[in-house]
């Protein structure tokens, strides 16, 4: 169960952060707030991946990754660019 509740409460939060910040900085176009959940991907949550792999029980970090990266920076993307829409 937590293998699947843990990843979509945590897709929530940034979701909600997304949200929050969207408005506060006052994006305006969609190519905007794909442009800002790629930033928010790549600058935030690519390297809190990496951060957090980079210990001893995990031989490949890099590999690790490399491998979830970009579903966290899609995941930050379409988020963004769905609450523009909406």
């Amino acid at each position: 169960m937590l293998l699947l509740a843990g990843p979509l409460a945590c897709l929530g939060v940034i979701t909600i952060a997304n949200a929050w910040l969207l408005a506060a900085v006052e994006i305006d176009s969609l190519w905007a707030a794909a442009g800002f959940g790629m930033i928010v991907g790549a600058g935030y949550l690519m390297p809190m991946t990496l951060n957090i792999v980079i210990n001893p029980r995990f031989p490949r970090p890099f590999y690790y990754t490399a491998l979830n990266a970009p579903f966290f920076i899609g995941g930050s993307v379409l988020s963004c660019v769905v609450m523009w829409l909406i």
